[in-house]
């Protein structure tokens, strides 16, 4: 599309001498500014050129479909981005540097006083927006208009935070009070000036004041007039001085930045050689069917959907899901993609191999842009290649030596210096990272509106969605509403997902379309007319619901678009897996006596434990009888250093291709729940809700190229469930009595869940076959209404009424800082947040984990009367950390890396504050001065790796991680 960008002549004084950005915000002294009408011909030549160059043809129609035609959503974007900055003709914003408001007294402008309190409540972004508004009145002869009110909100965000509803000319006193001056009347002549840089006539000005354009599409809107207007003020693209013509200063400004433009895969017409080339399959092999049931869904899906991948854990529904995301990408002008996954952990397992794809998936020639988002990512040793500008040694998905399975199809993938922080990683091609990255939507904070625009246009995978809590569930639902409103696709992977989580995905996301949907301003039909007398009328969200809920089979795709429900039940792929279940003792000790037992003649055994403590107890009654080398631990409570040291190192034993050993017994939590690649002979666990033991059990006999070495007694699979006392799992009868569970268990997934798990479990038999058996089990295991013995029933009605309360206490504890769904109303005074990061609202904090308060702290020691590093830190351990003078960037790196988070109850109540004084009084003032330490709290330990803190001591131990027990005499095990 052909530029609309008309360059217009420097406007009259006093408008000429306006000033945008003094010396002072480009790190120099002196008089010299850069003129308002120069910044805002740089900003608005920017959203042209970008509109092209960046946008991606998805976000494009998104915009488009809301203001009529693709020619006058570039003509909007560019009149936005011309005029964002027209508040700074005030009062209350040019008096700020006085040297320049001289140069405007000279040139005829006239102040007024005003006190540093009104000058705060006139910020120009807000008068920027009410300008617009009073322009768009004498434009159009009609005050507060839905267009009027929706284009000036689009301004008046373009730092973040929308307008509130309270703003109008009489509440903002900074602008009422110069009225009556040439203020105003200047500021309608720089929209007139705007309006013409845009090419707009009366008549289309007219007819965007009159429109009704969608939320989702003013929040992309919004968010590139951010990004334009962020690149326009960067002093090194657009200096203060003007030595070439507008156009070409800003084309050789978007050479110097070099954005990668938006991925533009090819149609694809051979969904099984897509398959083959993307993952290097081995020769001969084809992809499985559930696999080949993804591309279908993708291939035949009407529009921009939701597509839901059941499958078992082993099924590839990864590689699945990065297929499908091509497919629909170049159906539907996607131009990239957003992998979400549950932690840290599990998104740095799976980068490596999402940039092997790409590097496969993005045409030949073309540039990438990739970012891993999460807490950790800077301490990625890939992610550290990308950003110093080193291609990655990529890795084919699946094991196969062919020579050229390391070729790179696209130029390079690089994380763009411009697409890393905070706020901007969302906007890159690709990016990885924890599924909190894409939730945040959700949540009202500043800047949320580039969320939206670095979702809106993207295929967004979804990976291990069962893991939502309740509380998780609430942002996760909203966010697909507003995914749905923007059409963007979304795919989403389970291997265990429950009917109505099922049908609450497919509602939401079909109500976000909707909402999208124009207003019906037509008489009706008189079919319509006699179905609303009969009350007959069709309900679209509940016969969705119905329908998705009621998926039976498994593996299983469904799809929802428009609002149009469609499922594929593909055959098994042959990967069927039985194991068996039986009960062992309930104490530590027990497991600990089972584990030896069961790896007498070797194997490779796994052991999960719900808690932290009960893990590292079960490792220490270990220690005392198997050999170091032959034990495992792993959990949350390592150094960050030292936890990703044994992820790598667990992968290289039992990973794909690993060196495994005779005998391994691996301790561990959770973490290796999910998206860990490694194969275990046999795993002992802690009852947990039934589809997460499906989850643990598919650790179990992962990679069939190990079955013939296993030992004799391990070659069938058997899960061996702990920690739950009063029951047989190998027997068909149900006890009399209810079980019971250890306090940690119940703290963390509730009696409810448990209880269910116990009696399904119970009437479904000592052996569970998969994928024939997991839909009817996790269907079963998710029913309240289960009959169960007369004497459970108290202990049964007791846990149900607690988890329903504890989930309505977490459905309001989300809800405070949850955004409103999407809708074609306004934006003014949505998610309006003034803080940079969110404060006290009601009692609530702003995350979108139902998580408690901790303290992460960065773990050092003294010794001699030194501060220094742990001695075992790679190449800079023992080094002293010097409080005076500093550490290098790299000796900051070293130590950022040795963070931990303490147990949450050192954080609560009259505790957790005195924890925090004491942390507090080893504050390290230097550290401040690094990007790597900048607000984080040091625990110091002593020579021996302790130290003591209130009545709690605290150590560290490099085979068990971070240690806490009482510093007096306790109970054991307290």
């Amino acid at each position: 599309m052909a530029s609309v960008f008309l360059p217009q002549p420097p406007p009259p004084e006093p408008l000429r001498s306006a000033w945008a950005k003094s010396s002072g915000a480009y790190g120099t002294e002196g008089a010299e500014m850069l003129p308002l009408h120069i910044h805002l011909d740089d900003t608005g030549s920017v959203a042209d050129i970008m509109w092209d160059s960046w946008l991606s043809p998805a976000t494009r129609r998104l915009l488009a479909c809301s203001f009529g035609t693709e020619l006058l959503a570039r003509k909007t974007a560019v009149l936005l981005a011309s005029g964002h900055d027209i508040g700074k003709h005030s009062s209350a914003f040019a008096m700020q540097v006085q040297p320049l408001a001289d140069r405007m007294r000279d040139a005829g402008a006239h102040f007024i006083p005003l006190s540093p309190g009104e000058r705060r409540r006139a910020p120009h972004s807000t008068v920027s927006y009410l300008s617009m508004l009073q322009w768009l009145e004498e434009k159009t002869g009609v005050r507060g208009t839905p267009g009027a009110e929706a284009l000036a909100g689009v301004v008046g965000g373009h730092h973040g935070v929308y307008p509130e509803t309270s703003c109008s000319p009489v509440t903002v006193s900074a602008y009422a009070n110069e009225s009556h001056l040439h203020w105003s009347r200047d500021r309608l002549i720089w929209w007139d000036r705007a309006a013409a840089t845009a090419g707009l006539s009366d008549d289309e000005i007219t007819g965007l004041a009159l429109s009704t354009p969608t939320q989702s599409a003013l929040h992309a809107l919004t968010g590139f007039v951010i990004v334009c207007d962020w690149i326009a003020s960067n002093a090194d693209l657009f200096p203060l001085t003007l030595s070439v013509d507008r156009r070409d200063r800003t084309e050789q400004a978007l050479r110097k930045l070099s954005l990668p433009p938006p991925w533009s895969p090819a149609q694809v017409t051979d969904t099984a050689a897509l398959f083959s080339s993307r993952f290097k399959l081995p020769r001969g092999a084809s992809p499985r069917s559930t696999q080949r049931a993804a591309m279908e869904s993708a291939a035949s899906i009407e529009g921009p959907g939701l597509i839901l991948i059941e499958a078992p854990t082993g099924e590839g529904k990864t590689e699945a899901a990065l297929a499908a995301a091509e497919i629909v990408a170049s159906r539907f002008g996607h131009g990239g993609a957003v992998i979400a996954l549950p932690t840290c952990a599990t998104s740095d397992g799976i980068f490596p191999r999402v940039l092997s794809w790409i590097s496969h998936a993005v045409p030949e020639d073309v540039d990438a842009s990739a970012v891993l988002c999460h807490s950790r990512a800077q301490f990625n040793d890939e992610y550290r290649g990308l950003m110093e500008g080193d291609q990655p040694h990529l890795h084919p998905v699946y094991d196969y030596t062919d020579a050229s399975a390391n070729d790179t199809g696209c130029g390079r993938i690089s994380a763009h210096w411009w697409l890393r922080g905070r706020k901007k990683s969302s906007l890159a091609d690709f990016s990885v990272g924890t599924i909190d990255q894409v939730l945040f939507a959700a949540l009202a904070s500043k800047h949320v509106m580039l969320r939206h625009l670095g979702l809106s246009g993207k295929v967004v995978i979804l990976d291990e969605i069962h893991s939502a809590d309740t509380y998780m569930a609430v942002y996760l639902d909203r966010v697909l509403e507003w995914l749905g409103a923007a059409e963007t696709t979304v795919i989403a992977l389970s291997a265990t997902l429950s009917p109505d989580r099922r049908a609450e995905m497919c509602t939401a996301y079909a109500r976000g379309q909707r909402s999208s949907v124009p207003v019906r301003t037509g008489p009706m039909s008189f079919s319509e007319r006699r179905a609303r007398r009969r009350g007959t009328e069709c309900d679209p969200e509940k016969n969705l619901w119905e329908k998705a809920a009621g998926v039976t089979g498994y593996p299983a795709i469904s799809s929802v678009s428009n609002g149009r429900f469609t499922v594929i039940t593909p055959p098994p792929s042959g990967r069927k897996s039985t194991f068996s279940i039986r009960s062992i003792g309930e104490s530590p000790s027990d497991i600990a006596q089972e584990a030896l037992e069961i790896t007498r003649d070797g194997g490779c055994l796994g052991i999960i434990a719900n808690t932290v403590s009960r893990a590292q107890e079960i490792y220490d009654l270990l220690s005392t009888t198997v050999r170091e080398e032959e034990m495992f631990l792993l959990h949350s409570r390592f150094l960050a250093v030292d936890r990703r040291a044994r992820e790598k190192r667990l992968i290289g034993l039992l990973g794909p291709g690993g060196q495994r050993p005779h005998r391994l017994i691996v301790v561990s939590t959770q973490v290796i729940e999910q998206s860990l690649d490694i194969d275990l002979d046999a795993l002992i666990t802690d009852l947990a809700p039934l589809d997460l033991l499906i989850q643990r059990a598919g650790r179990m006999h992962r990679h069939r190229i190990n079955d013939d070495n296993r030992p004799g007694r391990l070659r069938s699979a058997t899960l061996h469930i702990s920690g739950v006392r009063g029951v047989d799992f190998e027997t068909p009868e149900i006890p009399v009595e209810p079980p019971v569970f250890p306090k940690g268990s119940v703290y963390v997934y509730g009696e409810a869940s448990l209880l269910r798990t116990t009696i399904t479990l119970l009437r479904h038999g000592p052996a569970i076959t998969s994928p024939d058996h997991v839909s009817g089990l996790v269907d079963s295991a998710y029913s309240t209404t289960s009959a169960v013995p007369d004497p459970w029933l108290d202990a049964w009605s007791s846990a149900h009424h607690k988890e329903a309360e504890q989930h309505s206490e977490s459905r309001a504890r989300a809800s405070i800082f949850l955004v409103d769904p999407p809708s074609r109303g306004g934006i003014v005074g949505w998610a309006t947040i003034t803080d940079e990061e969110p404060g006290d609202r009601n009692a609530g904090v702003p995350q979108v984990r139902d998580a408690d308060a901790t303290y992460e702290v960065i773990v050092i020691q003294r010794r001699a009367g030194l501060l220094k590093t742990l001695p075992w830190i790679g190449n800079c351990g023992d080094r002293v950390v010097n409080p005076i003078t500093g550490v290098d960037e790299e000796l900051a790196r070293n130590i950022a890396m040795c963070t931990v988070t303490l147990p949450a109850f050192l954080a609560r109540g009259k505790l957790g504050d005195e924890v925090l004084d004491t942390l507090e009084e080893n504050y390290i003032d230097v550290w401040q001065k690094s990007h790597w330490l900048r607000g984080q709290l040091p625990l110091i330990l002593d020579e021996d790796l302790s130290t003591t803190i209130n009545q709690y001591r605290i150590w560290y131990d490099m085979a068990t991680g971070l240690r806490i027990e009482k510093a007096v005499a306790a109970e054991p095990g307290e």
